[in-house]
């Protein structure tokens, strides 16, 4: 079941990162990673965990040396895949299904910060 699980989450952000490259022209993409906390409680506790799973989705640029990156939302999943927990702006998601996470992912990207996380990793022109 936990094969399953983080199969589904794969795919749901196979998804989202095909939405990405077509509105970005392939200069961007989100994915799972690992990024340093800010001084906040939640933030300390998933640091605290000791783990090694990504703690962080953030907006990567495709091309380019260092590849530039910025945290849009922190990100915490079980072992198991599901439920997995999406922590932006006031929101801290838990996740239990692969539709789940599809949702609360539509709405983090409809977000005034994703877009200008987005611009800032692609730029203007």
């Amino acid at each position: 079941m936990a094969a399953r699980a983080r199969t589904e989450i794969d795919a749901v952000f196979v998804e989202l990162n095909a939405a990405v490259d077509a509105s970005t022209r392939g200069r961007a993409r989100i994915a799972l990673t690992s990024m340093p906390f800010h001084d906040d409680k939640v933030s300390r506790s998933i640091a605290l965990s000791g783990d090694d799973m990504p703690t962080a989705l953030a907006v990567f640029k495709t091309s380019g040396d260092p590849p530039a990156r910025r945290q849009i939302a922190r990100w915490r999943a079980s072992p198991h895949g599901f439920p997995c927990t999406l922590i932006w702006d006031d929101r801290h998601v838990m996740c239990g299904d692969a539709e789940a996470l599809r949702d609360e992912l539509v709405d983090l990207m409809r977000t005034p910060a994703v877009g200008f996380a987005i611009k800032a990793i692609v730029g203007t022109e």
